[in-house]
Formats: structure tokens, sequence, C-alpha cells
């Protein structure tokens, strides 16, 4: 067995090699069964906000199996491995409550559901506490799970430092030792994390029939909080002298070889619990009756199409995860925003004055972009968005210029110009050189610039933007109350493409 010492030559006994082997063989199967299910998914990906997060929490079985795996004849290296491993486990917390919402309706329309539930109570033991579903509830599950993700990965590569450094012994649990405090840490936000996920799913499970929700949890739960506790008694069993030196290997270093050949092995019976929890036959089309295994081993071997590589490259972004964060912390959505994004198609049809691209510039972010703009009659206001919510979801994705972003991202609106607050519209004088007539339209608090395709869209727009400020219904209440607060909120419009001065191809 491999030791500390990199000159020491790496040789294994018969036991070893069998041990290896029988984790190795575990390792394989379970990656298999996860890689088969994720490209299925990949192949039917047919409902993409609720697909992504499937294939991210399969891909979970895999990340332990084989990083588990290279520890077990490299364990000097397991912390360094397991690093990454720990990062995902967080990950896949917030993933797995993002699928929940989504097949929910999404956030605002679940919103809507739980502000009209009553009270409830807390789990055992807490149960004579009550609390109120709704908007702030959703909005603190999220702040719980987001935590974890973020604490998690601070903590592992913060003892990966300190161990490399020998500051510390990763696995003593003394008084004096950080590790103690930084195991009480992880301990009290993974607490946390899974309490208000729980939580979550007790309001929300007579919603979630149809969805099957607890296999799907308890695949996840059994993942990361088992292996979580696995680990906690190893480390006792070390700290107290019961597992001892082996082959130069010291106690923690065999503690640490003990843990991942257990989760090999308990990948296996996981991967398949996975594929019956989050199995793809329901994203099939519905003209596909039965399995022909011959044919899904054929889609397997065939080379990635471009629609396919599109699917693969919005499974990994990760970018959703850090808008939702920033969303979650700092920023809550407006009431006009949310009853545009709770909008159907039709009803967002309905409401529509003008749409059409436009170049838009505002003062919190001052590149000009090209965004797709809908001048609405209720609530009165332009909306704008990365592409046009009308548009097909796939030949959104097939659209280079969109490779970049998650397809959530892409459909909701990304600012709303609130009309109840606009003070006048200003055609400006076109400036030498430019091709794109250009309008302002402010309010007593900002300005937002737009530029037109062409003289005849330019008029038009600016004849129907003067008109509906002339002609607004009075505002209602809800309304009233949006106005009196911070509008920059109804701004969520992001900075990370490259400043656009031209319309291109729409």
């Amino acid at each position: 067995m491999i030791s500390n010492d990199t000159d020491t030559t790496i040789t294994f006994s018969d036991t070893e090699i069998a041990l290896i082997c029988v984790a190795g063989v575990s390792s394989l199967l379970a990656s298999a069964i996860s890689f088969v299910l994720i490209w299925n998914h990949i192949h039917h990906y047919d409902e993409p906000d609720l697909q992504r997060q499937i294939i991210r929490i399969i891909f979970m079985i895999p990340v332990y199996a084989i990083s588990s795996f290279l520890c077990l004849p490299f364990p000097a290296y397991a912390d360094y491995i397991n690093t990454f491993r720990d990062c995902y486990e967080a990950y896949v917390l917030w993933t797995f409550l993002s699928l929940l919402i989504s097949v929910l309706g999404g956030e605002v329309a679940l919103e809507e559901v739980l502000e009209k539930q009553p009270k409830s109570k807390h789990p055992a033991p807490f149960c004579c506490l009550k609390f109120q579903p709704g908007r702030s509830f959703l909005r603190l599950c999220k702040q719980m799970i987001l935590q974890y993700v973020w604490v998690l990965p601070a903590l592992s590569f913060l003892s990966v430092i300190l161990t490399a450094t020998n500051t510390i012994n990763a696995n003593s649990l003394a008084p004096d030792s950080p590790t103690l405090w930084m195991v009480v840490v992880e301990n009290i936000s993974v607490t946390f994390s899974l309490y208000y996920l729980v939580l979550f799913y007790m309001v929300t499970k007579e919603l979630l029939v149809e969805f099957r929700p607890m296999p799907k949890f308890m695949c996840i739960k059994t993942v990361i909080f088992f292996s979580f506790w696995q680990d906690m008694l190893i480390s006792g069993l070390v700290f107290l002298g019961w597992i001892p030196s082996y082959d130069g290997l010291t106690p923690d270093e065999l503690g640490t070889c003990i843990q991942d050949w257990l989760i090999c092995i308990e990948m296996l019976p996981i991967a398949i619990a996975h594929a019956y929890g989050f199995g793809y036959s329901t994203f099939k089309s519905s003209d596909v009756k039965k399995v022909d295994i011959f044919h899904e081993i054929k889609h397997l071997l065939d080379a990635p199409s471009p629609t396919t590589l599109s699917n693969i490259k919005d499974v990994m972004n990760p970018s959703d995860m850090f808008v939702d964060t920033k969303e979650a912390f700092y920023r809550a959505k407006k009431y006009h925003m949310s009853v545009i994004v709770n909008f159907s198609n039709e009803d967002l049809t309905s409401q529509v004055l003008k749409q059409g691209w436009l170049l838009k510039r505002g003062e919190i972010r001052v590149t000009w972009r090209k965004r797709f703009c809908l001048l609405l009659h209720s609530p009165p206001g332009m909306v704008y968005f990365r592409t046009s919510p009308f548009e097909n979801w796939k030949d959104v994705l097939n659209n280079p210029r969109n490779l970049a972003f998650p397809v959530d991202y892409l459909r909701r609106p990304l600012g709303f110009v609130d009309f109840y607050s606009v003070k006048k519209i200003t055609p400006k004088v076109e400036e030498k050189g430019s091709n794109h007539p250009e309008f302002s339209v402010e309010t007593g608090k900002r300005t937002w610039q737009f530029k037109s395709r062409d003289e005849a869209d330019f008029e038009e727009w600016v004849e129907k933007c003067q008109n509906l400020l002339s002609n607004m219904p009075p505002p209602t209440k809800a309304e009233v109350s949006a106005i009196t607060k911070d509008e920059f909120a109804n701004d969520s419009d992001s900075g990370e493409e490259e400043e656009e001065d031209s319309f291109g191809e729409v």
C-alpha cells in the first residue's frame, strides 16, 4: 500500500488488490448506470428546466464513485481529490430544491400558492412552533440551502490548505484542534440546509404527489447525510485509537481509505435507486410506446449532434446558481416582474402593444445590449428579455449567442420599465455616424436609452410609448405600493455579455 512518502514504492498485498478490485468494479458499474441514465436524459431533453437539474443530481454518483476509488491507491492525495466531491455534494442540495421549484411551476407561481396556505408546524421536537409558508419562507429556504453551497467548499479548501502546511491534523477531533471547530461549523451548516429542505417538502408534498419526491429526496439524503455521519464515525474511531496504523499508512490515512472504500461499494445500490427515482421515461416523446434497448444503445454510440452538445452545455453551465444566490441574498423580485413572470404566452400576447428587438442601456450597466422588448398595456411599461419569450426553446439553444446561458435565464424577463414612474419619453438627436435612431425613457431616478433598427421602427416605438404614457389606466393598490419602492430592483439585466452596437442576426 502506498504511504505519504513519495519515494515509497507502490506495493499491494493480495488482500489489498482484491479490495481495490471490488471497489473498482462497484464504482465502474455505478458510474456506467449513471452515465447511461444521463445520456438518455440528454437525448430526450424535452423539459430543460427539469432535466437540467435531474442530470446534475445523477452526476453526483460518478463524482462520488470515481473520486473515492482514486483515493484508494493514492491516500496521500485523498484530501485534494475529495475537495471536489465535497463541493459537488453541496451543489446537489441546491439543485434538488431548484428541481422541486421548477416542478411546481416556478418561483413566482409557487409563492402565490404558499401565500394561501395556513400556518404549519415544525417537525419534532419543535412541533410547538409554527411558521407561515409564503414568499419569505421560500426565500429563507433558498438562503439556508445556498449558504451550505458556499460554506462547505470554503471549509474544504481551508482544510486542504491547513493540512498541506501541517498546521492541523485533518482527522484530529481534539478540543484545541481547528478541525473540530470546522466540523462543528459544517455540521451546523448541513443541518440547517437539510432541515429547511425538509420544511419545504412538508409544505409542498401534496402538490408534489405526482412527482414522487420522497424517493428522490431519500436518494440525495442517503448520499450526503449518511456519508457525512459515516465519516464522523470513522474519524471518531481514529481519535479513540481503535483504527491502528497499517502497512505504512497512518491511522488517519487508513480511516480515509475505509471511508472511500465504503463509498465505492455504496454507490452501486444508490445508482440503481437513482435510476428508479430519476428515470428518463417520463420525458420521452408520447409516440415512443416502449423502450427498445438496441435503439438506446445505438444512440449511446452515435456521435453527439449539435443539439446534444447544446444540451450538455446547458446542463454544465452553473450561472443559474450564481444568479439564484444573488437574488436570494441581495434582491427580492418586484411586483411587476412577478406579474410578468407568471404570465402565460397567451396572457403576454394579449397585453402587447408593440414588440421587437432594440439596443438598450441603462445607468447601472452603460454598455449597449440587444434585447427583445415588449411594450405592455397591463402592467403598463416595457419589459425586456435576452431572447423572444415566444421563440421555441430549441431554436433558442441552437443560436450560438445563447450557448453560454441556461434556458431559464434566457426565458425570464431581465427588467421592467414601469411607466407609472416615467416622467417623459424623449427622441434623441441622431449622433453622427449612427445608423440607429435613439430615444430615452426618463423617470425621477434613472434613464433608459433605446436604439431602434431604423427610422420607421423608431417612430412607431416613440408613438406607442407616448400614447401609453398618456392613456394609462389608474394604478392598483399593489402597483402604487410597487412604485414607492426601489425601482432599481426591477432591473436584473446581466453584464456577462460583450457590448453590442448593432442588431446583427435576429
